[in-house]
C-alpha cells in the first residue's frame, strides 16, 4: 500500500491515528517544537505544519502570533483538521489548510519563515533520496534565514545516519539533538495490559508525570532518547 492510500486509510477509520493526545510526552514533544518556534521566528513570518493528521499540533502552533498553515497527503486529514480547529481559532479560514506533502508543499519560493516536520521524514516512510529531497523542497518555500524543526522517532543507533542524511540537503543544521523520552515509551510498551484501566490511561495522559519521566530519562544521555531533534537552517545569503 503506498503512502498515500495508507494514511489516508488511517484517518479515516481512527478517530486519532497514533494517540498523540493520549500521550503526555507527546504533549511536551509538541511544546517543545512550539518553543522552538517562539524563540526562533523573530519576524513573526508564516509557519507551515507539515503532515498535520487531525490539527494536534497545528492547534499547539496556532496558539502563537505567527500564522499557521497546515499541510497534510490524506484529504480527510485536511478536513477533520478544519473541522475540529476552526470553532477554537475563530480567524482560520480553509485556504491555511492544503493538500500536500514534504516534497511537493504546494506554496510559492521563500513563503515561510518556518516548517515543522514533527514525525517527519521518517515517520512519512521517505526513502534516503526523499529525506534529502524533503530537505531541498524546504529550502525553496523557506525565507532567507528561516527554519526547519524536525522531530523523528527513530532507534538510537540510527540518529548519526538520518543527521547526516538530512544534512547533505542544502540547508544548515544549528541543532542536532534528542529528546529524552525512551522510558515513557518503555512503561507504555512493558505494560500495556494496564491500559485497560483508567488511572493507568490518565497517568500515560499526564503531562506532569511525562515531564518527571523525561527528567529520569534525561540522565541517561543520548541513551535516554527515542525522538530525534533537528533544527535546519536556510542561510541569510544563498547561492543554491
Amino acid at each position: 500500500m503506498d503512502p498515500v492510500t495508507d494514511f489516508e486509510k488511517k484517518h479515516k477509520v481512527e478517530s486519532e491515528p497514533w494517540g498523540y493526545s493520549e500521550k503526555g510526552v507527546e504533549t511536551l514533544r509538541h511544546s517543545w517544537v512550539r518553543q522552538q518556534i517562539s524563540k526562533r521566528v523573530l519576524d513573526g513570518g508564516p509557519v507551515l505544519d507539515i503532515g498535520c493528521s487531525k490539527g494536534l499540533l497545528t492547534a499547539h502552533l496556532l496558539c502563537l502570533r505567527n500564522k499557521i498553515y497546515a499541510i497534510d497527503l490524506s484529504p480527510t486529514a485536511v478536513r477533520m483538521t478544519y473541522q475540529n480547529l476552526s470553532s477554537q481559532f475563530a480567524g482560520l479560514n480553509q485556504d491555511q489548510l492544503k493538500l500536500g506533502s514534504a516534497l511537493s508543499i504546494p506554496f510559492p519560493d521563500q513563503f515561510f519563515s518556518a516548517l515543522v516536520m514533527a514525525d517527519g521524514p521518517q515517520g512519512w516512510e521517505l526513502t534516503p533520496l526523499q529525506k534529502v529531497q524533503a530537505m531541498e523542497e524546504a529550502y525553496r518555500v523557506l525565507r532567507p534565514g528561516g527554519i526547519v524543526v524536525v522531530t523523528d522517532f527513530l532507534q538510537r543507533r540510527n540518529f548519526d545516519e538520518y543527521s547526516s542524511l538530512l544534512a547533505k540537503g542544502p540547508l544548515k543544521v544549528e541543532v542536532n539533538s534528542y529528546l529524552p523520552d525512551r522510558l515513557w515509551f518503555q512503561l507504555e510498551s512493558n505494560f500495556k495490559g494496564l491500559k485497560k484501566y483508567s488511572w493507568f490511561r490518565a497517568f500515560l495522559k499526564s503531562e506532569s508525570w511525562a515531564q518527571i519521566i523525561s527528567s529520569i530519562s534525561g540522565l541517561q544521555g543520548r541513551r535516554g532518547a527515542k525522538h530525534i531533534a533537528m533544527i535546519l537552517r536556510k542561510p541569510e545569503t544563498t547561492n543554491h
